[in-house]
């Protein structure tokens, strides 16, 4: 039997074999942003990170050396690869600008307050402004209960719902 796997390379950069900080990157502050590769079809792109590293974080070859955020990147990319293995198949579809996208959208979650945004221009087209201006009272009403913009659907619980109501 004979097993054949697609091959997509997805690293940690950081030094000049798989890992690098990217020092064309440096902040203002004085921070770079950690990224990591990935190649699909021999199409190399980065997806940027959370973290940000200091000059003191880095050996002078540029290569991290910061055991805690090493760990981090570790879990971020296993759960990279978790995705793309659910794509299965899916994956030939896809060039590795939508698979950068998609691999970063996962991280993102959905955001309720953009999906309401959406939802009360929808109604708005199909002429139906006495629904949208309740959805505006609503979704203003969440903003503020959140004092924020963004929202994720993950927030959005029972205990949550209860409190909200009170």
């Amino acid at each position: 039997m004979q097993i054949c796997t697609k091959v997509l390379l997805l690293k940690i950069v950081h030094g000049d074999s798989m890992r690098k900080i990217l020092p064309h990157h440096l902040k203002a502050d004085g921070t770079y942003n950690v990224k990591i590769r990935l190649t699909h079809k021999r199409v190399k792109r980065y997806l940027n990170t959370k973290h940000f590293v200091t000059q003191k974080q880095l050996t002078k070859k540029l290569t991290l050396r910061d055991p805690f955020i090493e760990q981090q990147l570790l879990s971020l990319v296993i759960k990279y690869r978790l995705e793309i293995s659910r794509l299965d198949e899916k994956l030939e579809f896809l060039n590795v600008d939508q698979l950068r996208d998609h691999l970063a959208g996962i991280n993102e979650g959905i955001n309720f307050i953009q999906f309401c945004d959406e939802y009360i221009e929808t109604l708005r087209k199909q002429g139906r402004e006495g629904s949208a201006a309740n959805h505006v009272t609503v979704r203003n009403s969440l903003v503020d209960y959140f004092q924020s913009q963004k929202v994720s659907v993950m927030f959005i619980t029972s205990s949550m719902l209860t409190n909200y109501e009170k």
